[in-house]
């Protein structure tokens, strides 16, 4: 888990003081007009998080301090830009002085504290050791064209991109992008499920084999009426079809049998933990239901993949809207992101004002452990969002 602290950043934008932020665990909206730096300052955070400092070189700033926590522990990464003589360090120092004998004209002067700048270095405390890119989410405006930043999820630099792009390929990468997210979401989850499972079944062997009533349960008896199709149900979902007795031969049995009692609970709060793995997706699949026409649907299936269908025809994931694209990708970048922070610039791009006013309430809703930090010019996107969430740059 990755979830930014704080931040201080001086120098943003030009302006002469400095921005200061304590985060919220949850939610994070930097609002202001163009050119406010809301952007740049997206770009110290994800730069500090990753550990590399290439993408803020052109970033105006004068210095950054980021402290994010990471499975408990906190970590502060800082950074200064040689933006003016007295920010050199004392070997740039002598060269400058050379240069001032030398009397090199000052548009080489600047050159020099450019190429200095372009050697930033994140220095990381109190354990250097932690020079690595921590896991979180990052989607820049160029979310959909730019292929270097397919995702931080798991603290891991994404590829390279090179050459040039067109609409296809386009397309084809927000596919492929879209899919992968799924996929390793969704794996996850069925790693989860299978533990639970697992962990359940071994907990009701035991039992029936001991032919000893596990720990104490804290739930009531489960009704002898619920029971038999609580059992069959779950064997189904497992695709296990086991030689139960007739449903009113188990009933007689359940009934006075107190470790059948026992092994059905249990069994339920299988399912419960199940159930409660698979709510995510559930309610993803509910959100596109409320968002998309009612003719068109996208899929979500742990086998088959994502996809989309209009009426019984399956289309590509690619002939999306430009909003479906989007809303679809912030979706499940934020499901992707787990407990760690994801970044979002300019949200609401290609999104109906109706979907920007519900974007939040659905991203948390989607993913409650998430720390959201968006960067907006959207009064929709902040229109039910807590004031002292809300930071103006």
């Amino acid at each position: 888990m990755a979830k930014l602290l704080e931040a201080k950043v001086s120098g943003l934008a030009g302006r002469p003081g400095n921005v200061h932020i304590v985060f919220h665990r949850d939610l994070n909206v930097f609002w202001g007009m163009n050119g406010s730096g809301k952007t740049s300052f997206l770009k110290i955070l994800h730069s500090a998080l990753t550990g590399n400092p290439s993408s803020i070189a052109r970033v105006p700033f004068r210095s950054a301090e980021i402290t994010f926590e990471h499975n408990g522990k906190s970590v502060t990464r800082t950074v200064r830009k040689a933006a003016r003589q007295s920010d050199l360090t004392s070997d740039e120092q002598e060269f400058w002085a050379f240069m001032e004998e030398e009397k090199v004209s000052e548009e080489e002067k600047r050159a020099f504290l450019a190429e200095v700048s372009r050697k930033l270095q994140w220095k990381t405390t109190p354990d250097p050791r932690h020079d690595r890119a921590f896991p979180h989410g990052y989607l820049p405006i160029s979310r959909m064209t730019d292929l270097a930043h397919a995702g931080y999820r798991h603290g891991v630099p994404p590829r390279e991109s090179t050459g040039l792009l067109n609409e296809t390929i386009i397309d084809e990468e927000f596919a492929r992008q879209t899919t992968a997210l799924w996929r390793d979401y969704s794996n996850a989850a069925l790693i989860r499920i299978r533990q639970v499972q697992e962990q359940g079944l071994a907990e009701v062997l035991s039992a029936v084999l001991s032919g000893e009533r596990s720990r104490p349960r804290s739930r009531a008896v489960i009704p002898s009426e619920i029971a038999y199709e609580l059992v069959t149900s779950f064997f189904e979902g497992q695709r296990i079809a086991p030689q139960l007795a007739s449903p009113g031969k188990f009933v007689e049995n359940y009934e006075r049998n107190p470790l059948l009692q026992d092994v059905v609970t249990r069994i339920s709060e299988i399912q419960h933990l199940i159930n409660v793995a698979q709510a995510p997706q559930q309610r993803l699949i509910e959100m596109f239901a409320a968002l998309f026409p009612r003719n068109k649907r996208l899929i979500l299936d742990p086998r088959q993949g994502l996809g989309v269908r209009i009426g019984d025809e399956r289309i590509p994931l690619e002939s999306l809207s430009s909003g479906e694209k989007q809303i679809v990708r912030l979706l499940l970048e934020c499901l992707a992101a787990r407990s760690n922070a994801i970044l979002i610039d300019e949200p609401e791009l290609s999104l109906h004002v109706d979907w920007q006013n519900k974007l939040v309430s659905f991203m948390h809703l989607i993913n409650p452990d998430a720390q959201l930090i968006l960067a907006t010019h959207s009064p929709e996107v902040m229109a039910n969002v807590d004031n002292h969430k809300v930071f103006e740059l």
